[in-house]
Parts: structure tokens; C-alpha cells; sequence
């Protein structure tokens, strides 16, 4: 492995535990969901931002044992305390020699996907709100409406698309059905008018 790469990767991920501290201790950044009480009045709260807490302490353990391992090749009279300041600061100054090491690619993984679970901490993606919803074919849209407590057979579905209620598209020999489209035609017209078109 070249020890620039690996250089470059464990300095990416410095700036990212960076972050991660300065979030434990930030406001407004990161909402956290809290319990509230009967009287619908907010519980009490632990102070500090738990998740970046918890995602810290897991990600120092899992960097300690990976520098653990490699230190045995390199100093290994060292001793480290489980924070990521120092064993990042260990890294960095021996990325030569660690980039020589079988484990080097392994380290360089782990490096890529701590760094990974800090930014999908600190910058979630937001949800997919413009995508069309996919045409899915009647067996599958039936086990949905099951699922949410509706009972409509295939030739139903086909019976409510010939009269224009609901869109359908034809794919080969399958019919093709959106199925909140249909979940809110059977919510909007009444038991009865439902039962009598099926």
C-alpha cells in the first residue's frame, strides 16, 4: 500500500473525529428524539449529544485493537490510552511503516469506514422525496394491502383500472399497479361503494 494513500485516509478521518467531538457538545446540530412525560412536558435528558458519544466510544475501541495489532511490528513497547487523539497521532507519524505491513489494507478499510460512519452521523442524507414510486406487479401489491388490512384480489385491481379509477400499466403479461395509489382510492370511497366495485 502506498504510505501517502494511507497518510491522506488517517488524516481525513483526524478531521472527522473533529468533528465528531465537537458535535458531543454542540446544540441543534444532531436532534436527538426525547421522552416526554404524561402531562406532555420533556423528561429529563442526559447532557451531551448521546449518538456521537456512543458512535466515539465504539469507534476507539475498534481503532485501539487495529493499532494494538499493528504496533507489535512497529514499537511495541508502546502503550495507548483508548482515544482517538493519540492513536491517530500514532498513525500519522507511522504511516511508512505501516503501509509495509500485511494488515495495511485491512487498516486502511477500517480507516475508510469509521470515517464513513461519522459522516452519515454528522451529515444524514436527506430522504428521496422526488422519486416517482415504482409500478409493482398485482401479486405484490396485494401482499402490501394485506399487509395494511386489505382484502383485493387481481381481478379487482384489474376491474378498478378498466374503469379508470386507478393506473395501471401493462409490462409483458403482468399488470403493473401503484400501490399507494390504490390504498388511497380504498381509503377515500366508502365500505360500501368499495365492497359493491369489487
Amino acid at each position: 500500500m502506498n504510505p501517502d494513500t494511507l497518510h491522506a485516509t488517517a488524516e481525513t478521518l483526524r478531521r472527522a473525529y473533529s468533528e465528531l467531538e465537537a458535535a458531543k457538545h454542540a446544540s441543534g446540530k444532531i436532534r436527538d428524539e426525547r421522552t416526554m412525560r404524561p402531562g406532555g412536558r420533556l423528561g429529563p435528558a442526559s447532557p451531551g449529544r448521546p449518538r456521537p458519544v456512543e458512535l466515539c466510544m465504539e469507534l476507539e475501541l475498534r481503532l485501539y485493537d487495529f493499532v494494538c495489532d499493528a504496533k507489535r511490528f512497529i514499537t511495541p513497547r508502546r502503550s495507548f490510552n483508548k482515544n482517538w487523539p493519540e492513536l491517530m497521532d500514532w498513525i500519522l507519524f507511522n504511516a511508512e511503516a505501516l503501509a509495509e505491513l500485511d494488515v495495511a489494507d485491512d487498516l486502511a478499510d477500517e480507516l475508510r469506514w469509521q470515517r464513513n460512519q461519522i459522516n452519515h452521523l454528522l451529515y444524514p442524507a436527506p430522504p428521496r422525496t422526488n422519486r416517482p414510486e415504482p409500478w409493482r406487479p398485482a401479486r405484490h401489491v396485494i401482499a402490501l394491502l394485506r399487509g395494511q388490512g386489505h382484502r383485493v384480489t387481481a381481478d379487482q385491481l384489474r376491474k378498478l383500472a378498466s374503469r379508470g379509477l386507478i393506473n395501471s400499466e401493462t409490462n409483458g403479461r403482468l399488470n403493473l399497479y401503484r400501490t399507494t395509489e390504490i390504498i388511497d382510492y380504498l381509503n377515500s370511497t366508502p365500505p360500501e361503494r368499495n365492497a359493491a366495485d369489487q
